[in-house]
This record gives structure tokens, sequence and C-alpha cells, in this order.
């Protein structure tokens, strides 16, 4: 695995797209943009499936909702990649919960389901597009949790964006030339160039990039999820496949 700082990258991208270094027509500030853009591109490819992921997910918690009764504010979040209800602050209990579907949210918040532990929590999580004011994600659990309820919810962080020169960038497996081929694609673009080979390299790496990240340990086949059990959660007490979530 090797680390690139953006100074390497810059070198790497002009000289794939041809460039003087100290040609204008691409200003630093520009070719800086198209790092980071393609940085941005690559974070997505290798986040499209959940078998491997390539970011290491974070993680919050959270004793209680952000804004009564069940919703949670994840404003450094990118996307979320799991979310497990706990019975206390150390996870003693846990349960994974599925996301719900937009026809599943109207009988999940009914009174009933609010008062009866055979109901399975859910969650569902909107946003991410917007003003800063109103950035990152909102997490919706139906539903409502109860006050001892702790939510934990695994994330992935934004796609990095680099500024300081010396700060290096670690990329898996020659990862690093899709970042140099989609930036000089742009640079090549914008001075009217043929960039259709440089296209073709990029479009096979990312092929090369989705098909690792679809694949599991390579120890472990591929197994069936007991979606029923997970949805409706507990022990015996209302914390596992007999149970009902909280």
């Amino acid at each position: 695995m090797a680390a690139f700082t953006l100074t390497e990258l810059r070198t790497l991208v002009t000289q794939r797209a041809d460039l003087s270094l100290t040609d204008q027509f691409i200003t630093t500030a520009e070719l800086i943009g198209y790092i980071n853009r393609s940085i941005s591109r690559l974070y997505d490819l290798a986040t499209e499936n959940d078998a491997q992921l390539f970011i290491a997910p974070e993680q919050v918690q959270f004793s209680a909702p952000t804004t009564a009764p069940n919703i949670y504010a994840l404003t450094s979040a990118y996307k979320v990649v799991g979310v497990e209800l706990w019975t206390d602050a150390v996870g003693s209990q846990r349960i994974a919960i599925l996301p719900a579907m937009p026809l599943e949210i109207p009988a999940l918040m009914s009174t009933n389901a609010n008062a009866n532990t055979t109901f399975g929590a859910k969650y569902r999580v909107y946003g991410g597009l917007g003003l800063s004011s109103t950035g990152g994600l909102r997490a919706e659990l139906y539903p409502p949790p109860s006050p001892t309820t702790y939510v934990n919810f695994k994330y992935l962080p934004p796609a990095p964006i680099l500024v300081d020169d010396s700060t290096p960038m670690r990329f898996p497996n020659g990862w690093e030339e899709f970042i140099v081929l989609d930036a000089a694609i742009k640079c090549i673009a914008k001075e009217e160039g043929d960039t259709r080979e440089l296209q073709r390299q990029r479009d096979e790496l990312a092929e090369e990039i989705r098909n690792a990240s679809a694949s599991l340990d390579r120890g472990s086949p591929d197994v069936v999820q007991d979606v029923a059990g997970t949805s409706y959660g507990g022990w015996w007490n209302g914390w596992g496949p007999y149970g009902g979530g909280y």
C-alpha cells in the first residue's frame, strides 16, 4: 500500500496529461481541485459495495435523540453502514437493525408500536445534499426508542480533501492511478484534447476497483442473512431473535 502526497499526485497528473509544470492554462488551484474531485470519485467506487469497505467506518453513540422523539443528527457522516441498539453504554447486549421501507414507517410509528415490544425497530437515513447550515445526515428510528436505549451508528466519513502538499494519502494496489487518470482527463478536456485512451484506461481500472470492493473475506463464503431474526432483535427480555427491539 503506497502513500502519495498532493505534490506527488500533481506531478503524476501533469506528466500523464503532458502538461508543463509552468503551464498557466491549468492553474495550481484548478489542478488541486481536479485531484480532490477525482479522490471523491475513487471514494465512491470503493464504497459502492458493502462486502469490502476500503474506508474504515467510524462510530458515534447516542443516549438520546438529537431531536425528540426519534431523530439523530449525523453531521460528520457521508454514508451509514450499520445501526445497532444497545441496552447500555458498553454494549453488553446489542442488536443490529435494518433500514425501513417508506410504507413500513406509519405502522412502526403508531401508538401500538411504541408500546409493543413485539415490533422490530428500523431506521431510515435522510440528507447529505444541501447548504452547509443543513448539511450532514439525519437518521430516524422507528418506533422512537425508550429513554434507556443507546443507539450506535457506524458510518463512513466524507472523502478527504487534500490541501497541504506534504500530507500523504494511502492507496491500495495501485489505485492512485485512478486519481491520476481521472484528473488528467479533466486537464486535457479543458485544452480540448483527445481523452479517449485515458478514459478507457480509467474505466477499466474503475471496474477492477468495483470488483475488489465486492469481494468478501476470501476465507468466508457468502451467506444468507436472517432478516426476520435481525429485525426483531434481542434476547428473551426483548433483545434477541425472540424479542422485539426495545
